[in-house]
């Protein structure tokens, strides 16, 4: 069984979605088919985790990309759970779904499998308990944890992905003039109470 990875970017109360994350545009990549290689997975966007009401599942909303894949397996293992949950799709250069009903109490792994005769290629989107992606991959891009709409944000702690403070910013428009690369950005409101956590890719 995987075990799941503490984060600092975690501690923060959770809370239902609030809203898309800027999502990572699938990269330029030649027809490596062609010359015998393994399918690419290009980028994989969690576009929307819908908390159910009760609190104890979510549905994870998702698109893929893929290069030179004859098919897409997308499979869900909860922890504790007794079966895997398993998705195929053919001819997936993009694909867009949802995986439902998934438990919010313990760790979660989504495997996004890409498949030719040639080989496979898997990235593996990772939920803490909660329904919160924990930041493993630059190439998977989502939301994280989000609290409170209303909240105004007063300022911002940027940190790499690999958990290194970066800076203080104290508007979203200063986000731009970081160096190139994927940033962990924690928002707090005026009562120093962090609100939303997102992952975004400056380019």
């Amino acid at each position: 069984m995987k075990k799941l990875i503490p984060l600092v970017v975690l501690l923060c109360a959770v809370s239902s979605y609030w809203g898309n994350a800027a999502a990572v545009q699938p990269a330029d990549d030649n027809s490596a088919a062609e010359n015998g290689q393994k399918p690419v997975i290009t980028a994989i966007n969690i576009t929307n985790i819908d908390r159910h009401d009760d609190a104890y599942a979510f549905d994870v909303y998702y698109e893929v990309f893929c290069t030179d894949a004859d098919r897409l397996i997308v499979s869900v293992d909860e922890e504790y759970g007794a079966r895997i949950k398993e998705w195929v799709f053919d001819e997936p250069d993009m694909v867009s779904g949802v995986a439902p009903n998934i438990s919010s109490l313990h760790g979660v792994w989504i495997d996004f499998t890409a498949e030719n005769e040639y080989g496979k290629t898997v990235k593996t989107a990772e939920f803490a308990p909660g329904g919160i992606l924990v930041p493993t991959d630059p190439i998977i891009s989502g939301v994280l944890q989000l609290h409170d709409t209303d909240a105004e944000i007063c300022r911002m702690e940027v940190f790499g992905i690999n958990g290194t403070h970066v800076a203080t910013l104290q508007e979203p428009a200063q986000l731009s003039e970081l160096p190139a690369g994927v940033y962990i950005i924690k928002y707090y409101d005026r009562g120093n109470r962090c609100v939303k956590i997102s992952k975004t890719l400056i380019r």
